[in-house]
């Protein structure tokens, strides 16, 4: 391969490369700008900090009620409500729903 052929090659590879992050920075923008009402606990945790175990505990404890911080999906999952879940932080919960 002659050094013009690998330069050739380099800038197509980072043509390719530059192509994904806009793509990426687009789902991104697209994902940011539609915000997600529900989302499993795995996804819950990741965003906020709370373990597993402390969400489940809310759950099982009341402090947290069905159809108002959380659901359960068609497929059995436990989904938590972002929108309530901000309501609750805020001391706004009784307000959910309403």
């Amino acid at each position: 391969m002659t050094t013009l052929e690998s330069a050739d090659s380099t800038i197509l590879s980072l043509a390719a490369m530059l192509e994904q992050a806009r793509i990426a920075r687009e789902e991104l923008r697209l994902r940011q700008s539609k915000p997600v009402k529900f989302v499993t606990i795995k996804k819950f945790c990741e965003l906020t900090g709370y373990t597993d175990s402390a969400v489940r505990g809310k759950i099982s404890a009341g402090v947290w009620l069905l159809d108002r911080e959380w659901v359960k999906a068609p497929d059995g999952h436990i989904m938590i409500d972002m929108e309530a879940y901000d309501k609750w932080v805020m001391g706004l919960s009784h307000a959910v729903n309403q």
